[in-house]
């Protein structure tokens, strides 16, 4: 029973989770390129926005930002919403590519805080590191979605 558990618990780490991706470190987390990504919305609401996928955490209001920058006026509702009510605007490559500019504008100043926590809280380096590598990897994500469109 003793070594049923011991052997469940070292493989934690070199499993695939639950939603089928590898676990990630922060030297090995890399964008694998022969994955289909789906649909723009599907990588949007799937793998941008979970903060565990993606390193950050859009607020309601920074959503709402977003939008204010893409263009658009959206009342501050639940996230789920307020992302599918953004992407309802979407409706041509050009609109796309000027989301996922914003996104990315957006997703530069969270990077920019972590570069600032790491300078200011050295010995948390390591975590914001990791938020970082994911966030830059949720970059190449959004490329990727635009290519595909």
């Amino acid at each position: 029973m003793k070594n049923n558990f011991e052997e469940e618990f070292s493989k934690i780490g070199t499993e695939s989770n639950a939603s089928g991706l590898e676990s990630c470190e922060i030297d090995n987390c890399e964008v694998d390129d022969n994955v289909a990504l789906g649909t723009y919305e599907e990588v949007i609401k799937d793998m941008i926005m979970p903060p565990s996928k993606s390193g950050m955490y859009f607020s309601r209001l920074d959503l709402k930002r977003v939008a204010l920058l893409f263009g658009e006026s959206i009342i501050i509702d639940e996230r789920k919403r307020m992302i599918r009510k953004i992407l309802d605007y979407i409706d041509s490559k050009e609109n796309l590519e000027n989301f996922v500019n914003v996104l990315n504008g957006a997703i530069a100043q969270k990077i920019a805080i972590y570069t600032e926590l790491i300078q200011k809280f050295p010995a948390s380096a390591y975590q914001f590191e990791d938020y970082i590598l994911r966030a830059n990897n949720s970059k190449e994500l959004l490329a990727r979605a635009v290519k595909e469109y």
